[in-house]
């Protein structure tokens, strides 16, 4: 395969990566696995470092400053575009958030940071930050950073190599129930050294037809089949060696319609600019109308974010790609973007330090902010999973979910603290992994490799409640379970599985999805402080979640009719055009989606008749 064709495939896998991001930050229900777009980016960065560095016999130095002149100028633009609207559009409470990410982002690693703080990518307060997605920009510029000192070795660089990947893999099994595995570069070296492999077995290798067959088919799968439970522990690896597959196995015109044409090309080009912008222009939207986009929305904040980074690519990247380094050197880095950097830098710092409460819209917020601490459940230490409320009562109510569930939980015991309820945490998640086949040879395999057999581990963790469960079932000491999770379609597919392994139990009750509120610092950025024009507020944004409650009930209507069904949100808008959200003025939610302490009054009128 020539030189155009293989450029032209890089070209592709690029356009393909950013169109799977968008689709997943643009949450199109169609496509679950957001990530993939990610790893391709990743093994595109270890594939095109090689030929760069293996083809262009270029210096460290040089390499370096290719890799900056590449990369800074549209990073400054987006740092700039970032802090203006968080400046115009943000809240005190969220400016200060997201001032606090931008320091580490500008450095490079917010990775880190996101590690060490938030852990949990997909709790709801992550996906307020505009930068959030920047963690993986910054593990390509550490592995930009670590790449070309291997070849300071020449002669035992695919040594160091294979070793690195070998500990990659090492990290990523010892690791893969944790969020270090997600955030940091140790788990990610492998992905990005496949590219490097990659690179050199298309310079000597030859495939038949077979390859690419096998190659489209497991991308496919991969693509709309495989749920992911762990990530990236393989599927990271696995979604690295398809990207190489379609540069090794794909003979000329195989994919030349998708390969060589505009729009590809297009979307190749900006992809870089597109990455960064799209998101601080959905995440800014979003706090702005405080409620899920309709498909029309999703459509023009990608035509939006289109046409911002269309404009970045030609007056920006094109003009700092065609300059000379030394120019660059000289007249833009040292002399402008360094000193930007340094001044958003010293600049963020010292914003996260000033003394806010001089300013009395600040100190309304944050004394707002100590009251929702004040009345959160959570904070209260309320609940133990596990523990009999009222170890008196013979028989027990058990509530079984997630986060939701646990405002079952508090709220019920709040109201009637004589009945002895059980909390037990619950992930439907765990529906898949409990009914997942493995076979002896993969269980020999990791308990020769895996001093901790992490599958059985996570097998256990799942178990664990529906053995607590049949134990106290034994002992006729459970008079109903009560279900609630925040409900998904994934988890509404699975409630099968759920279903079957409680289906000794003659009172079941499952509750629906319940209504989501802006959260209230949003509110008060939006209409201040006043309780009533808050709830007004709410009223407006507040999201019934009708169609997802509606798949729900038919679900259970068709499969289980026995089962009843709680709709909760009854119980918080009896009216359903007229809701109070507030109790004795004091808010019954405290953020978009679970309970304060005075969201137990939502439950008074419920009882098991």
């Amino acid at each position: 395969m020539n030189k155009r064709t293989v450029i032209s495939e890089v070209i592709f896998l690029r356009a393909l990566a950013i169109l799977l991001v968008l689709l997943y930050h643009f949450n199109f229900n169609f496509f679950k696995n957001g990530f993939i777009g990610v790893d391709i980016f990743f093994f595109i960065s270890g594939y095109l470092m090689t030929k760069l560095y293996a083809e262009g016999k270029i210096s460290i130095k040089v390499f370096y400053l290719k890799r900056i002149k590449r990369i800074i100028p549209v990073f400054v633009v987006f740092i700039f575009f970032v802090l203006l609207l968080s400046i115009l559009l943000s809240s005190p409470d969220h400016f200060l958030k997201t001032i606090k990410t931008l320091v580490f982002s500008t450095i490079f690693s917010s990775n880190f940071y996101f590690w060490h703080t938030t852990k949990d990518y997909w709790a709801e307060s992550m996906h307020l930050n505009p930068l959030l997605h920047t963690w993986s920009l910054s593990l390509e510029m550490q592995f930009y950073l670590i790449f070309p000192l291997i070849f300071l070795f020449r002669n035992i660089a695919v040594y160091i190599l294979i070793f690195l990947s070998l500990l990659s893999l090492v990290f990523i099994e010892l690791f893969k129930y944790s969020d270090a595995s997600f955030y940091l570069i140790f788990s990610r070296l492998i992905q990005f050294f496949i590219g490097y492999f990659f690179y050199f077995l298309k310079k000597n290798s030859k495939f038949s037809d077979l390859y690419f067959i096998f190659f489209i088919l497991s991308l496919s799968y991969i693509l709309l089949g495989v749920n992911l439970y762990i990530f990236p522990h393989y599927y990271g690896i696995l979604i690295s060696i398809l990207s190489g597959g379609l540069i090794l196995f794909n003979k000329p015109y195989y994919l030349e319609f998708l390969v060589n044409n505009k729009l590809t090309k297009f979307l190749s080009n900006i992809s870089y600019s597109l990455f960064l912008i799209h998101y601080p222009i959905l995440i800014f939207y979003n706090f702005y109308i405080q409620r899920d986009l309709i498909l029309i929305e999703k459509f023009l904040l990608i035509l939006i974010s289109i046409l911002c980074s269309t404009f970045t690519y030609h007056f920006v990247e094109k003009k700092f790609n065609k300059m000379k380094i030394e120019i660059f050197l000289k007249k833009y880095l040292i002399n402008r973007f360094l000193p930007f950097i340094f001044f958003i830098i010293f600049f963020s710092l010292f914003l996260t330090n000033i003394n806010f409460n001089k300013f009395q819209k600040l100190k309304n917020e944050q004394s707002i902010i100590e009251n929702l601490n004040d009345i959160s459940p959570r904070n209260k230490n309320l609940t133990y999973p596990y523990t009999p409320s009222n170890p008196k009562s013979n028989n027990a109510i058990v509530i079984l979910g997630d986060s939701h569930a646990q405002d079952i939980f508090f709220s019920l015991k709040l109201i009637n603290p004589k009945q002895n309820y059980i909390y037990i945490p619950s992930n439907l998640d765990c529906s898949e992994i409990l009914t997942r086949k493995i076979s002896i040879f993969k269980e020999k395999i990791f308990e020769i490799f895996n001093k901790y057999n992490w599958q059985n581990k996570l097998y256990n963790e799942c178990n664990k409640p529906f053995l607590f469960l049949e134990n106290y079932q034994k002992l006729n000491r459970v008079d109903s379970i009560f279900i609630s999770y925040m409900w998904n379609e994934k988890e509404i597919y699975n409630l099968d599985n759920l279903i079957k392994k409680l289906e000794q139990t003659n009172n079941l009750y499952i509750f629906s999805r319940k209504i989501s509120v802006p959260h209230i610092l949003s509110a008060i950025h939006k209409v201040g402080t006043d309780n009533k024009e808050i709830n007004e507020y709410f009223n407006k944004k507040k999201d019934t979640h009708d169609e997802i409650n509606n798949k729900l009930k038919i679900k259970l209507n068709k499969k289980f009719k026995d089962i009843i069904y709680v709709d909760i949100n009854k119980y918080i808008c009896p009216t359903k055009t007229n809701c109070n959200f507030f109790y004795k003025e004091q808010p019954m939610y405290i953020d978009r989606t679970h309970f304060s302490l005075y969201g137990s009054e939502y439950l008074r009128k419920f009882n098991l008749n």
